[in-house]
């Protein structure tokens, strides 16, 4: 995903030594829309949670079968709510000559 951003290199280092940090910056991303059809899907699953849980209120008397598909609703919509992010070109300063 990175390199078809344009991107040519990225290294992950959990610690830096003393100074070796001085001068960079964070680099902020913006979220990745939805579409019309995932926007739609995310919509009909927030449904589809708010009726089960409406009909079964008392949580110690939910049926597995409806207690799984609570949760796998939970998973698909937070699989909604951490999407890419897409981060703009770095600008370099300019050189002086």
């Amino acid at each position: 995903m990175i390199a078809a951003e344009g991107w040519k290199w990225v290294q992950v280092a959990p610690e830096f030594p003393y100074g070796h940090a001085q001068g960079l910056r964070e680099l902020d991303g913006t979220p990745t829309g939805l579409s019309a059809e995932e926007h739609a899907s995310r919509e009909a699953l927030r449904e589809e949670h708010e009726k089960l849980e409406a009909e079964h209120e008392d949580k110690d008397k939910i049926p597995e079968e409806i207690y799984d598909r609570l949760e796998e609703i939970e998973r698909a919509l937070e699989a909604f709510e951490d999407r890419p992010l897409i981060y703009d070109a770095p600008t370099l300063p300019a050189l002086a000559s």
